[in-house]
């Protein structure tokens, strides 16, 4: 497991694990944190749902009004919908791996591999800005109103 993200809904807690198999699975919580559902012989945790579509390592998940966004070694972000498990869009512009995402106030940011950081509109996923000036990878992103922060290595 790469990455993980806790995000509510109406019926309790979901939890989503980013991995390097190139999926993202979703657990649903019990209300006091324990998994909903266990495989009956082996008595391990079993997921609720799998999201496919990443070709390379998930890396980095995070959760926007009921979207999901993941950020993947294939260079692209996914955004996909956490209640029906369904994809929604693909936001291509980095050049190398997508190493961290953070969102505020209707924006997504991703840092890279590239040495960039990009903001998105989380509603339309449209790129809005390439933020230079990293001469290393972005290995993290921290968004606090109106600031963003970056670090890279």
């Amino acid at each position: 497991v790469l990455a993980v993200t806790l995000t509510g809904h109406s019926d309790g807690k979901v939890l989503l694990t980013a991995s390097a198999d190139k999926t993202i699975k979703k657990w649903e919580l019990n209300s006091d944190g324990s998994p909903k559902r266990y495989h009956p012989v082996t008595k391990l945790a079993c997921s609720e749902a799998t999201f496919n579509g990443h070709t390379d390592w998930v890396s980095c998940l995070v959760v926007v009004d009921g979207s999901m966004f993941s950020g993947s070694w294939d260079s692209s972000i996914r955004k996909w919908d956490v209640s029906t498990n369904r994809f929604i869009a693909e936001l291509l512009g980095h050049h190398d791996p997508v190493y961290c995402l953070a969102a505020v106030g209707g924006v997504l940011l991703s840092g890279s591999r590239d040495c960039c950081v990009r903001a998105w509109r989380t509603d339309t996923c449209e790129c809005i800005r390439t933020y230079e000036g990293h001469t290393a990878v972005v290995s993290s992103v921290l968004a606090v109103d109106p600031w963003m922060y970056t670090a890279s290595w």
